[in-house]
């Protein structure tokens, strides 16, 4: 049975990120594993966005990556976000479990606010326009790859 895609984000990602070790060196990439925890709370961040913002992205290619995220095809290993640049940001937080503490905040509030009205949208640099399905679409895949980055396979 495949799980849906919130209910992946509320029950299963975080207990699979407590499972990684700390010092784990990734498969792939740049990012330490507290590296990793900061880049997704952005991006659970980004998928809070109400007010609008420029998209990087022409329409047509704006559908073609939404249907992207509703497909079965994963990130590739090293994509790199257009927006974000090479070079890693510096750490935030002083220690992973900091960290970790504030993705679990960030993700509540991702959560939050689906719960207070389930037809928000929000705008997305690289995406457009995401709805909730699309939304929660684009934090599943990208949390799965970088699962994946530190050797957790689901």
């Amino acid at each position: 049975m495949q799980i849906h895609h919130d209910q992946f984000l509320k029950e299963q990602y975080i207990p699979l990120l407590e499972q990684i070790n700390p010092h784990q060196v990734p498969h792939w990439g740049k990012m330490s594993y507290q590296h990793m925890l900061e880049h997704m709370i952005y991006s659970f961040e980004v998928s809070c966005q109400h007010q609008p913002v420029p998209c990087i992205n022409e329409p047509e290619r704006v559908t073609k990556m939404q249907s992207f995220l509703l497909s079965d095809m994963p990130f590739k290993e090293n994509t790199k976000s257009p927006i974000l640049g090479e070079d890693l940001k510096p750490l935030l937080y002083e220690s992973a479990e900091e960290a970790l503490q504030q993705l679990k905040e960030a993700l509540h509030k991702y959560v939050k606010q689906y719960k207070e009205a389930e037809n928000v949208l929000v705008y997305h640099p690289i995406f457009g326009t995401l709805d909730k399905p699309l939304n929660d679409a684009l934090l599943y895949k990208h949390a799965v790859h970088h699962l994946k980055q530190f050797g957790v396979e689901l």
